[in-house]
């Protein structure tokens, strides 16, 4: 990708095709140390990894009255195809959970997970259930991805999106996304950027997406 290109091999190369170019070029804008202190409550995405891509859990918080939104926490299971049972999808998640609210002394309110796999979020609601978690699982709302791209772009610009500093996986997703340039409309999904960590922040929120 052109941010890591850019930013860890030190090579200078073209911006172009960026869909956030600004925070390509300057993260530390839109990285927190510490979250908002008006949190309202905590939403979790998933994505679930297929053939070229890795099952995604981000968990974000939802500021007070809609006012935006500050990723959290974010995990990538990097265990190949083949290697991730549904057994272990549940624990990993379940586990997830607890961690989010351990670190940041909030319950997980929400879930949203991607809707492409029905028995799997039907074994992680039972996992939940099963582990004393109150958190609601449910299939992620259908909002087309220009439209959640749009939406980000309007929180960033307007000082409403943030991440949290060690959120890795977001913010290198977040500075190498691109648009297609066989489709400039349409983001690229092709294996070389990580469109998966994309997909679960975007799910976390964009159920409120006429909220913000």
């Amino acid at each position: 990708s052109v941010w890591y290109r850019r930013w860890i091999l030190g090579e200078r190369c073209a911006a172009e095709g960026l869909i956030f170019p600004e925070f390509t070029e300057h993260p530390e804008r839109w990285t927190v140390a510490q979250p908002p202190d008006d949190i309202a409550f905590i939403s979790i995405g998933c994505d679930y990894g297929g053939t070229l891509s890795r099952t995604v859990f981000t968990a974000v918080g939802i500021r007070r009255d809609y006012n935006g939104v500050c990723v959290l926490d974010c995990k990538r299971l990097t265990k190949g195809k083949g290697k991730i049972t549904p057994d272990l999808l549940e624990q990993e998640f379940v586990d997830f959970v607890f961690r989010v609210e351990k670190r940041f002394k909030l319950r997980p309110r929400y879930a949203f997970m991607d809707s492409e796999g029905q028995y799997l979020t039907n074994g992680i609601r039972t996992a939940c259930a099963a582990a004393g978690l109150s958190v609601s699982v449910c299939d992620c709302k259908k909002v087309t991805i220009n439209d959640r791209i749009a939406c980000k772009m309007r929180l960033m610009n307007e000082g409403r999106w943030s991440v949290m500093e060690d959120c890795n996986d977001v913010i290198c997703s977040t500075a190498e996304l691109v648009w297609d340039p066989n489709s400039p409309d349409r983001r690229l999904d092709n294996g070389t950027t990580d469109v998966d960590t994309a997909d679960a922040e975007e799910y976390a929120w964009s159920c409120w997406l006429n909220c913000f």
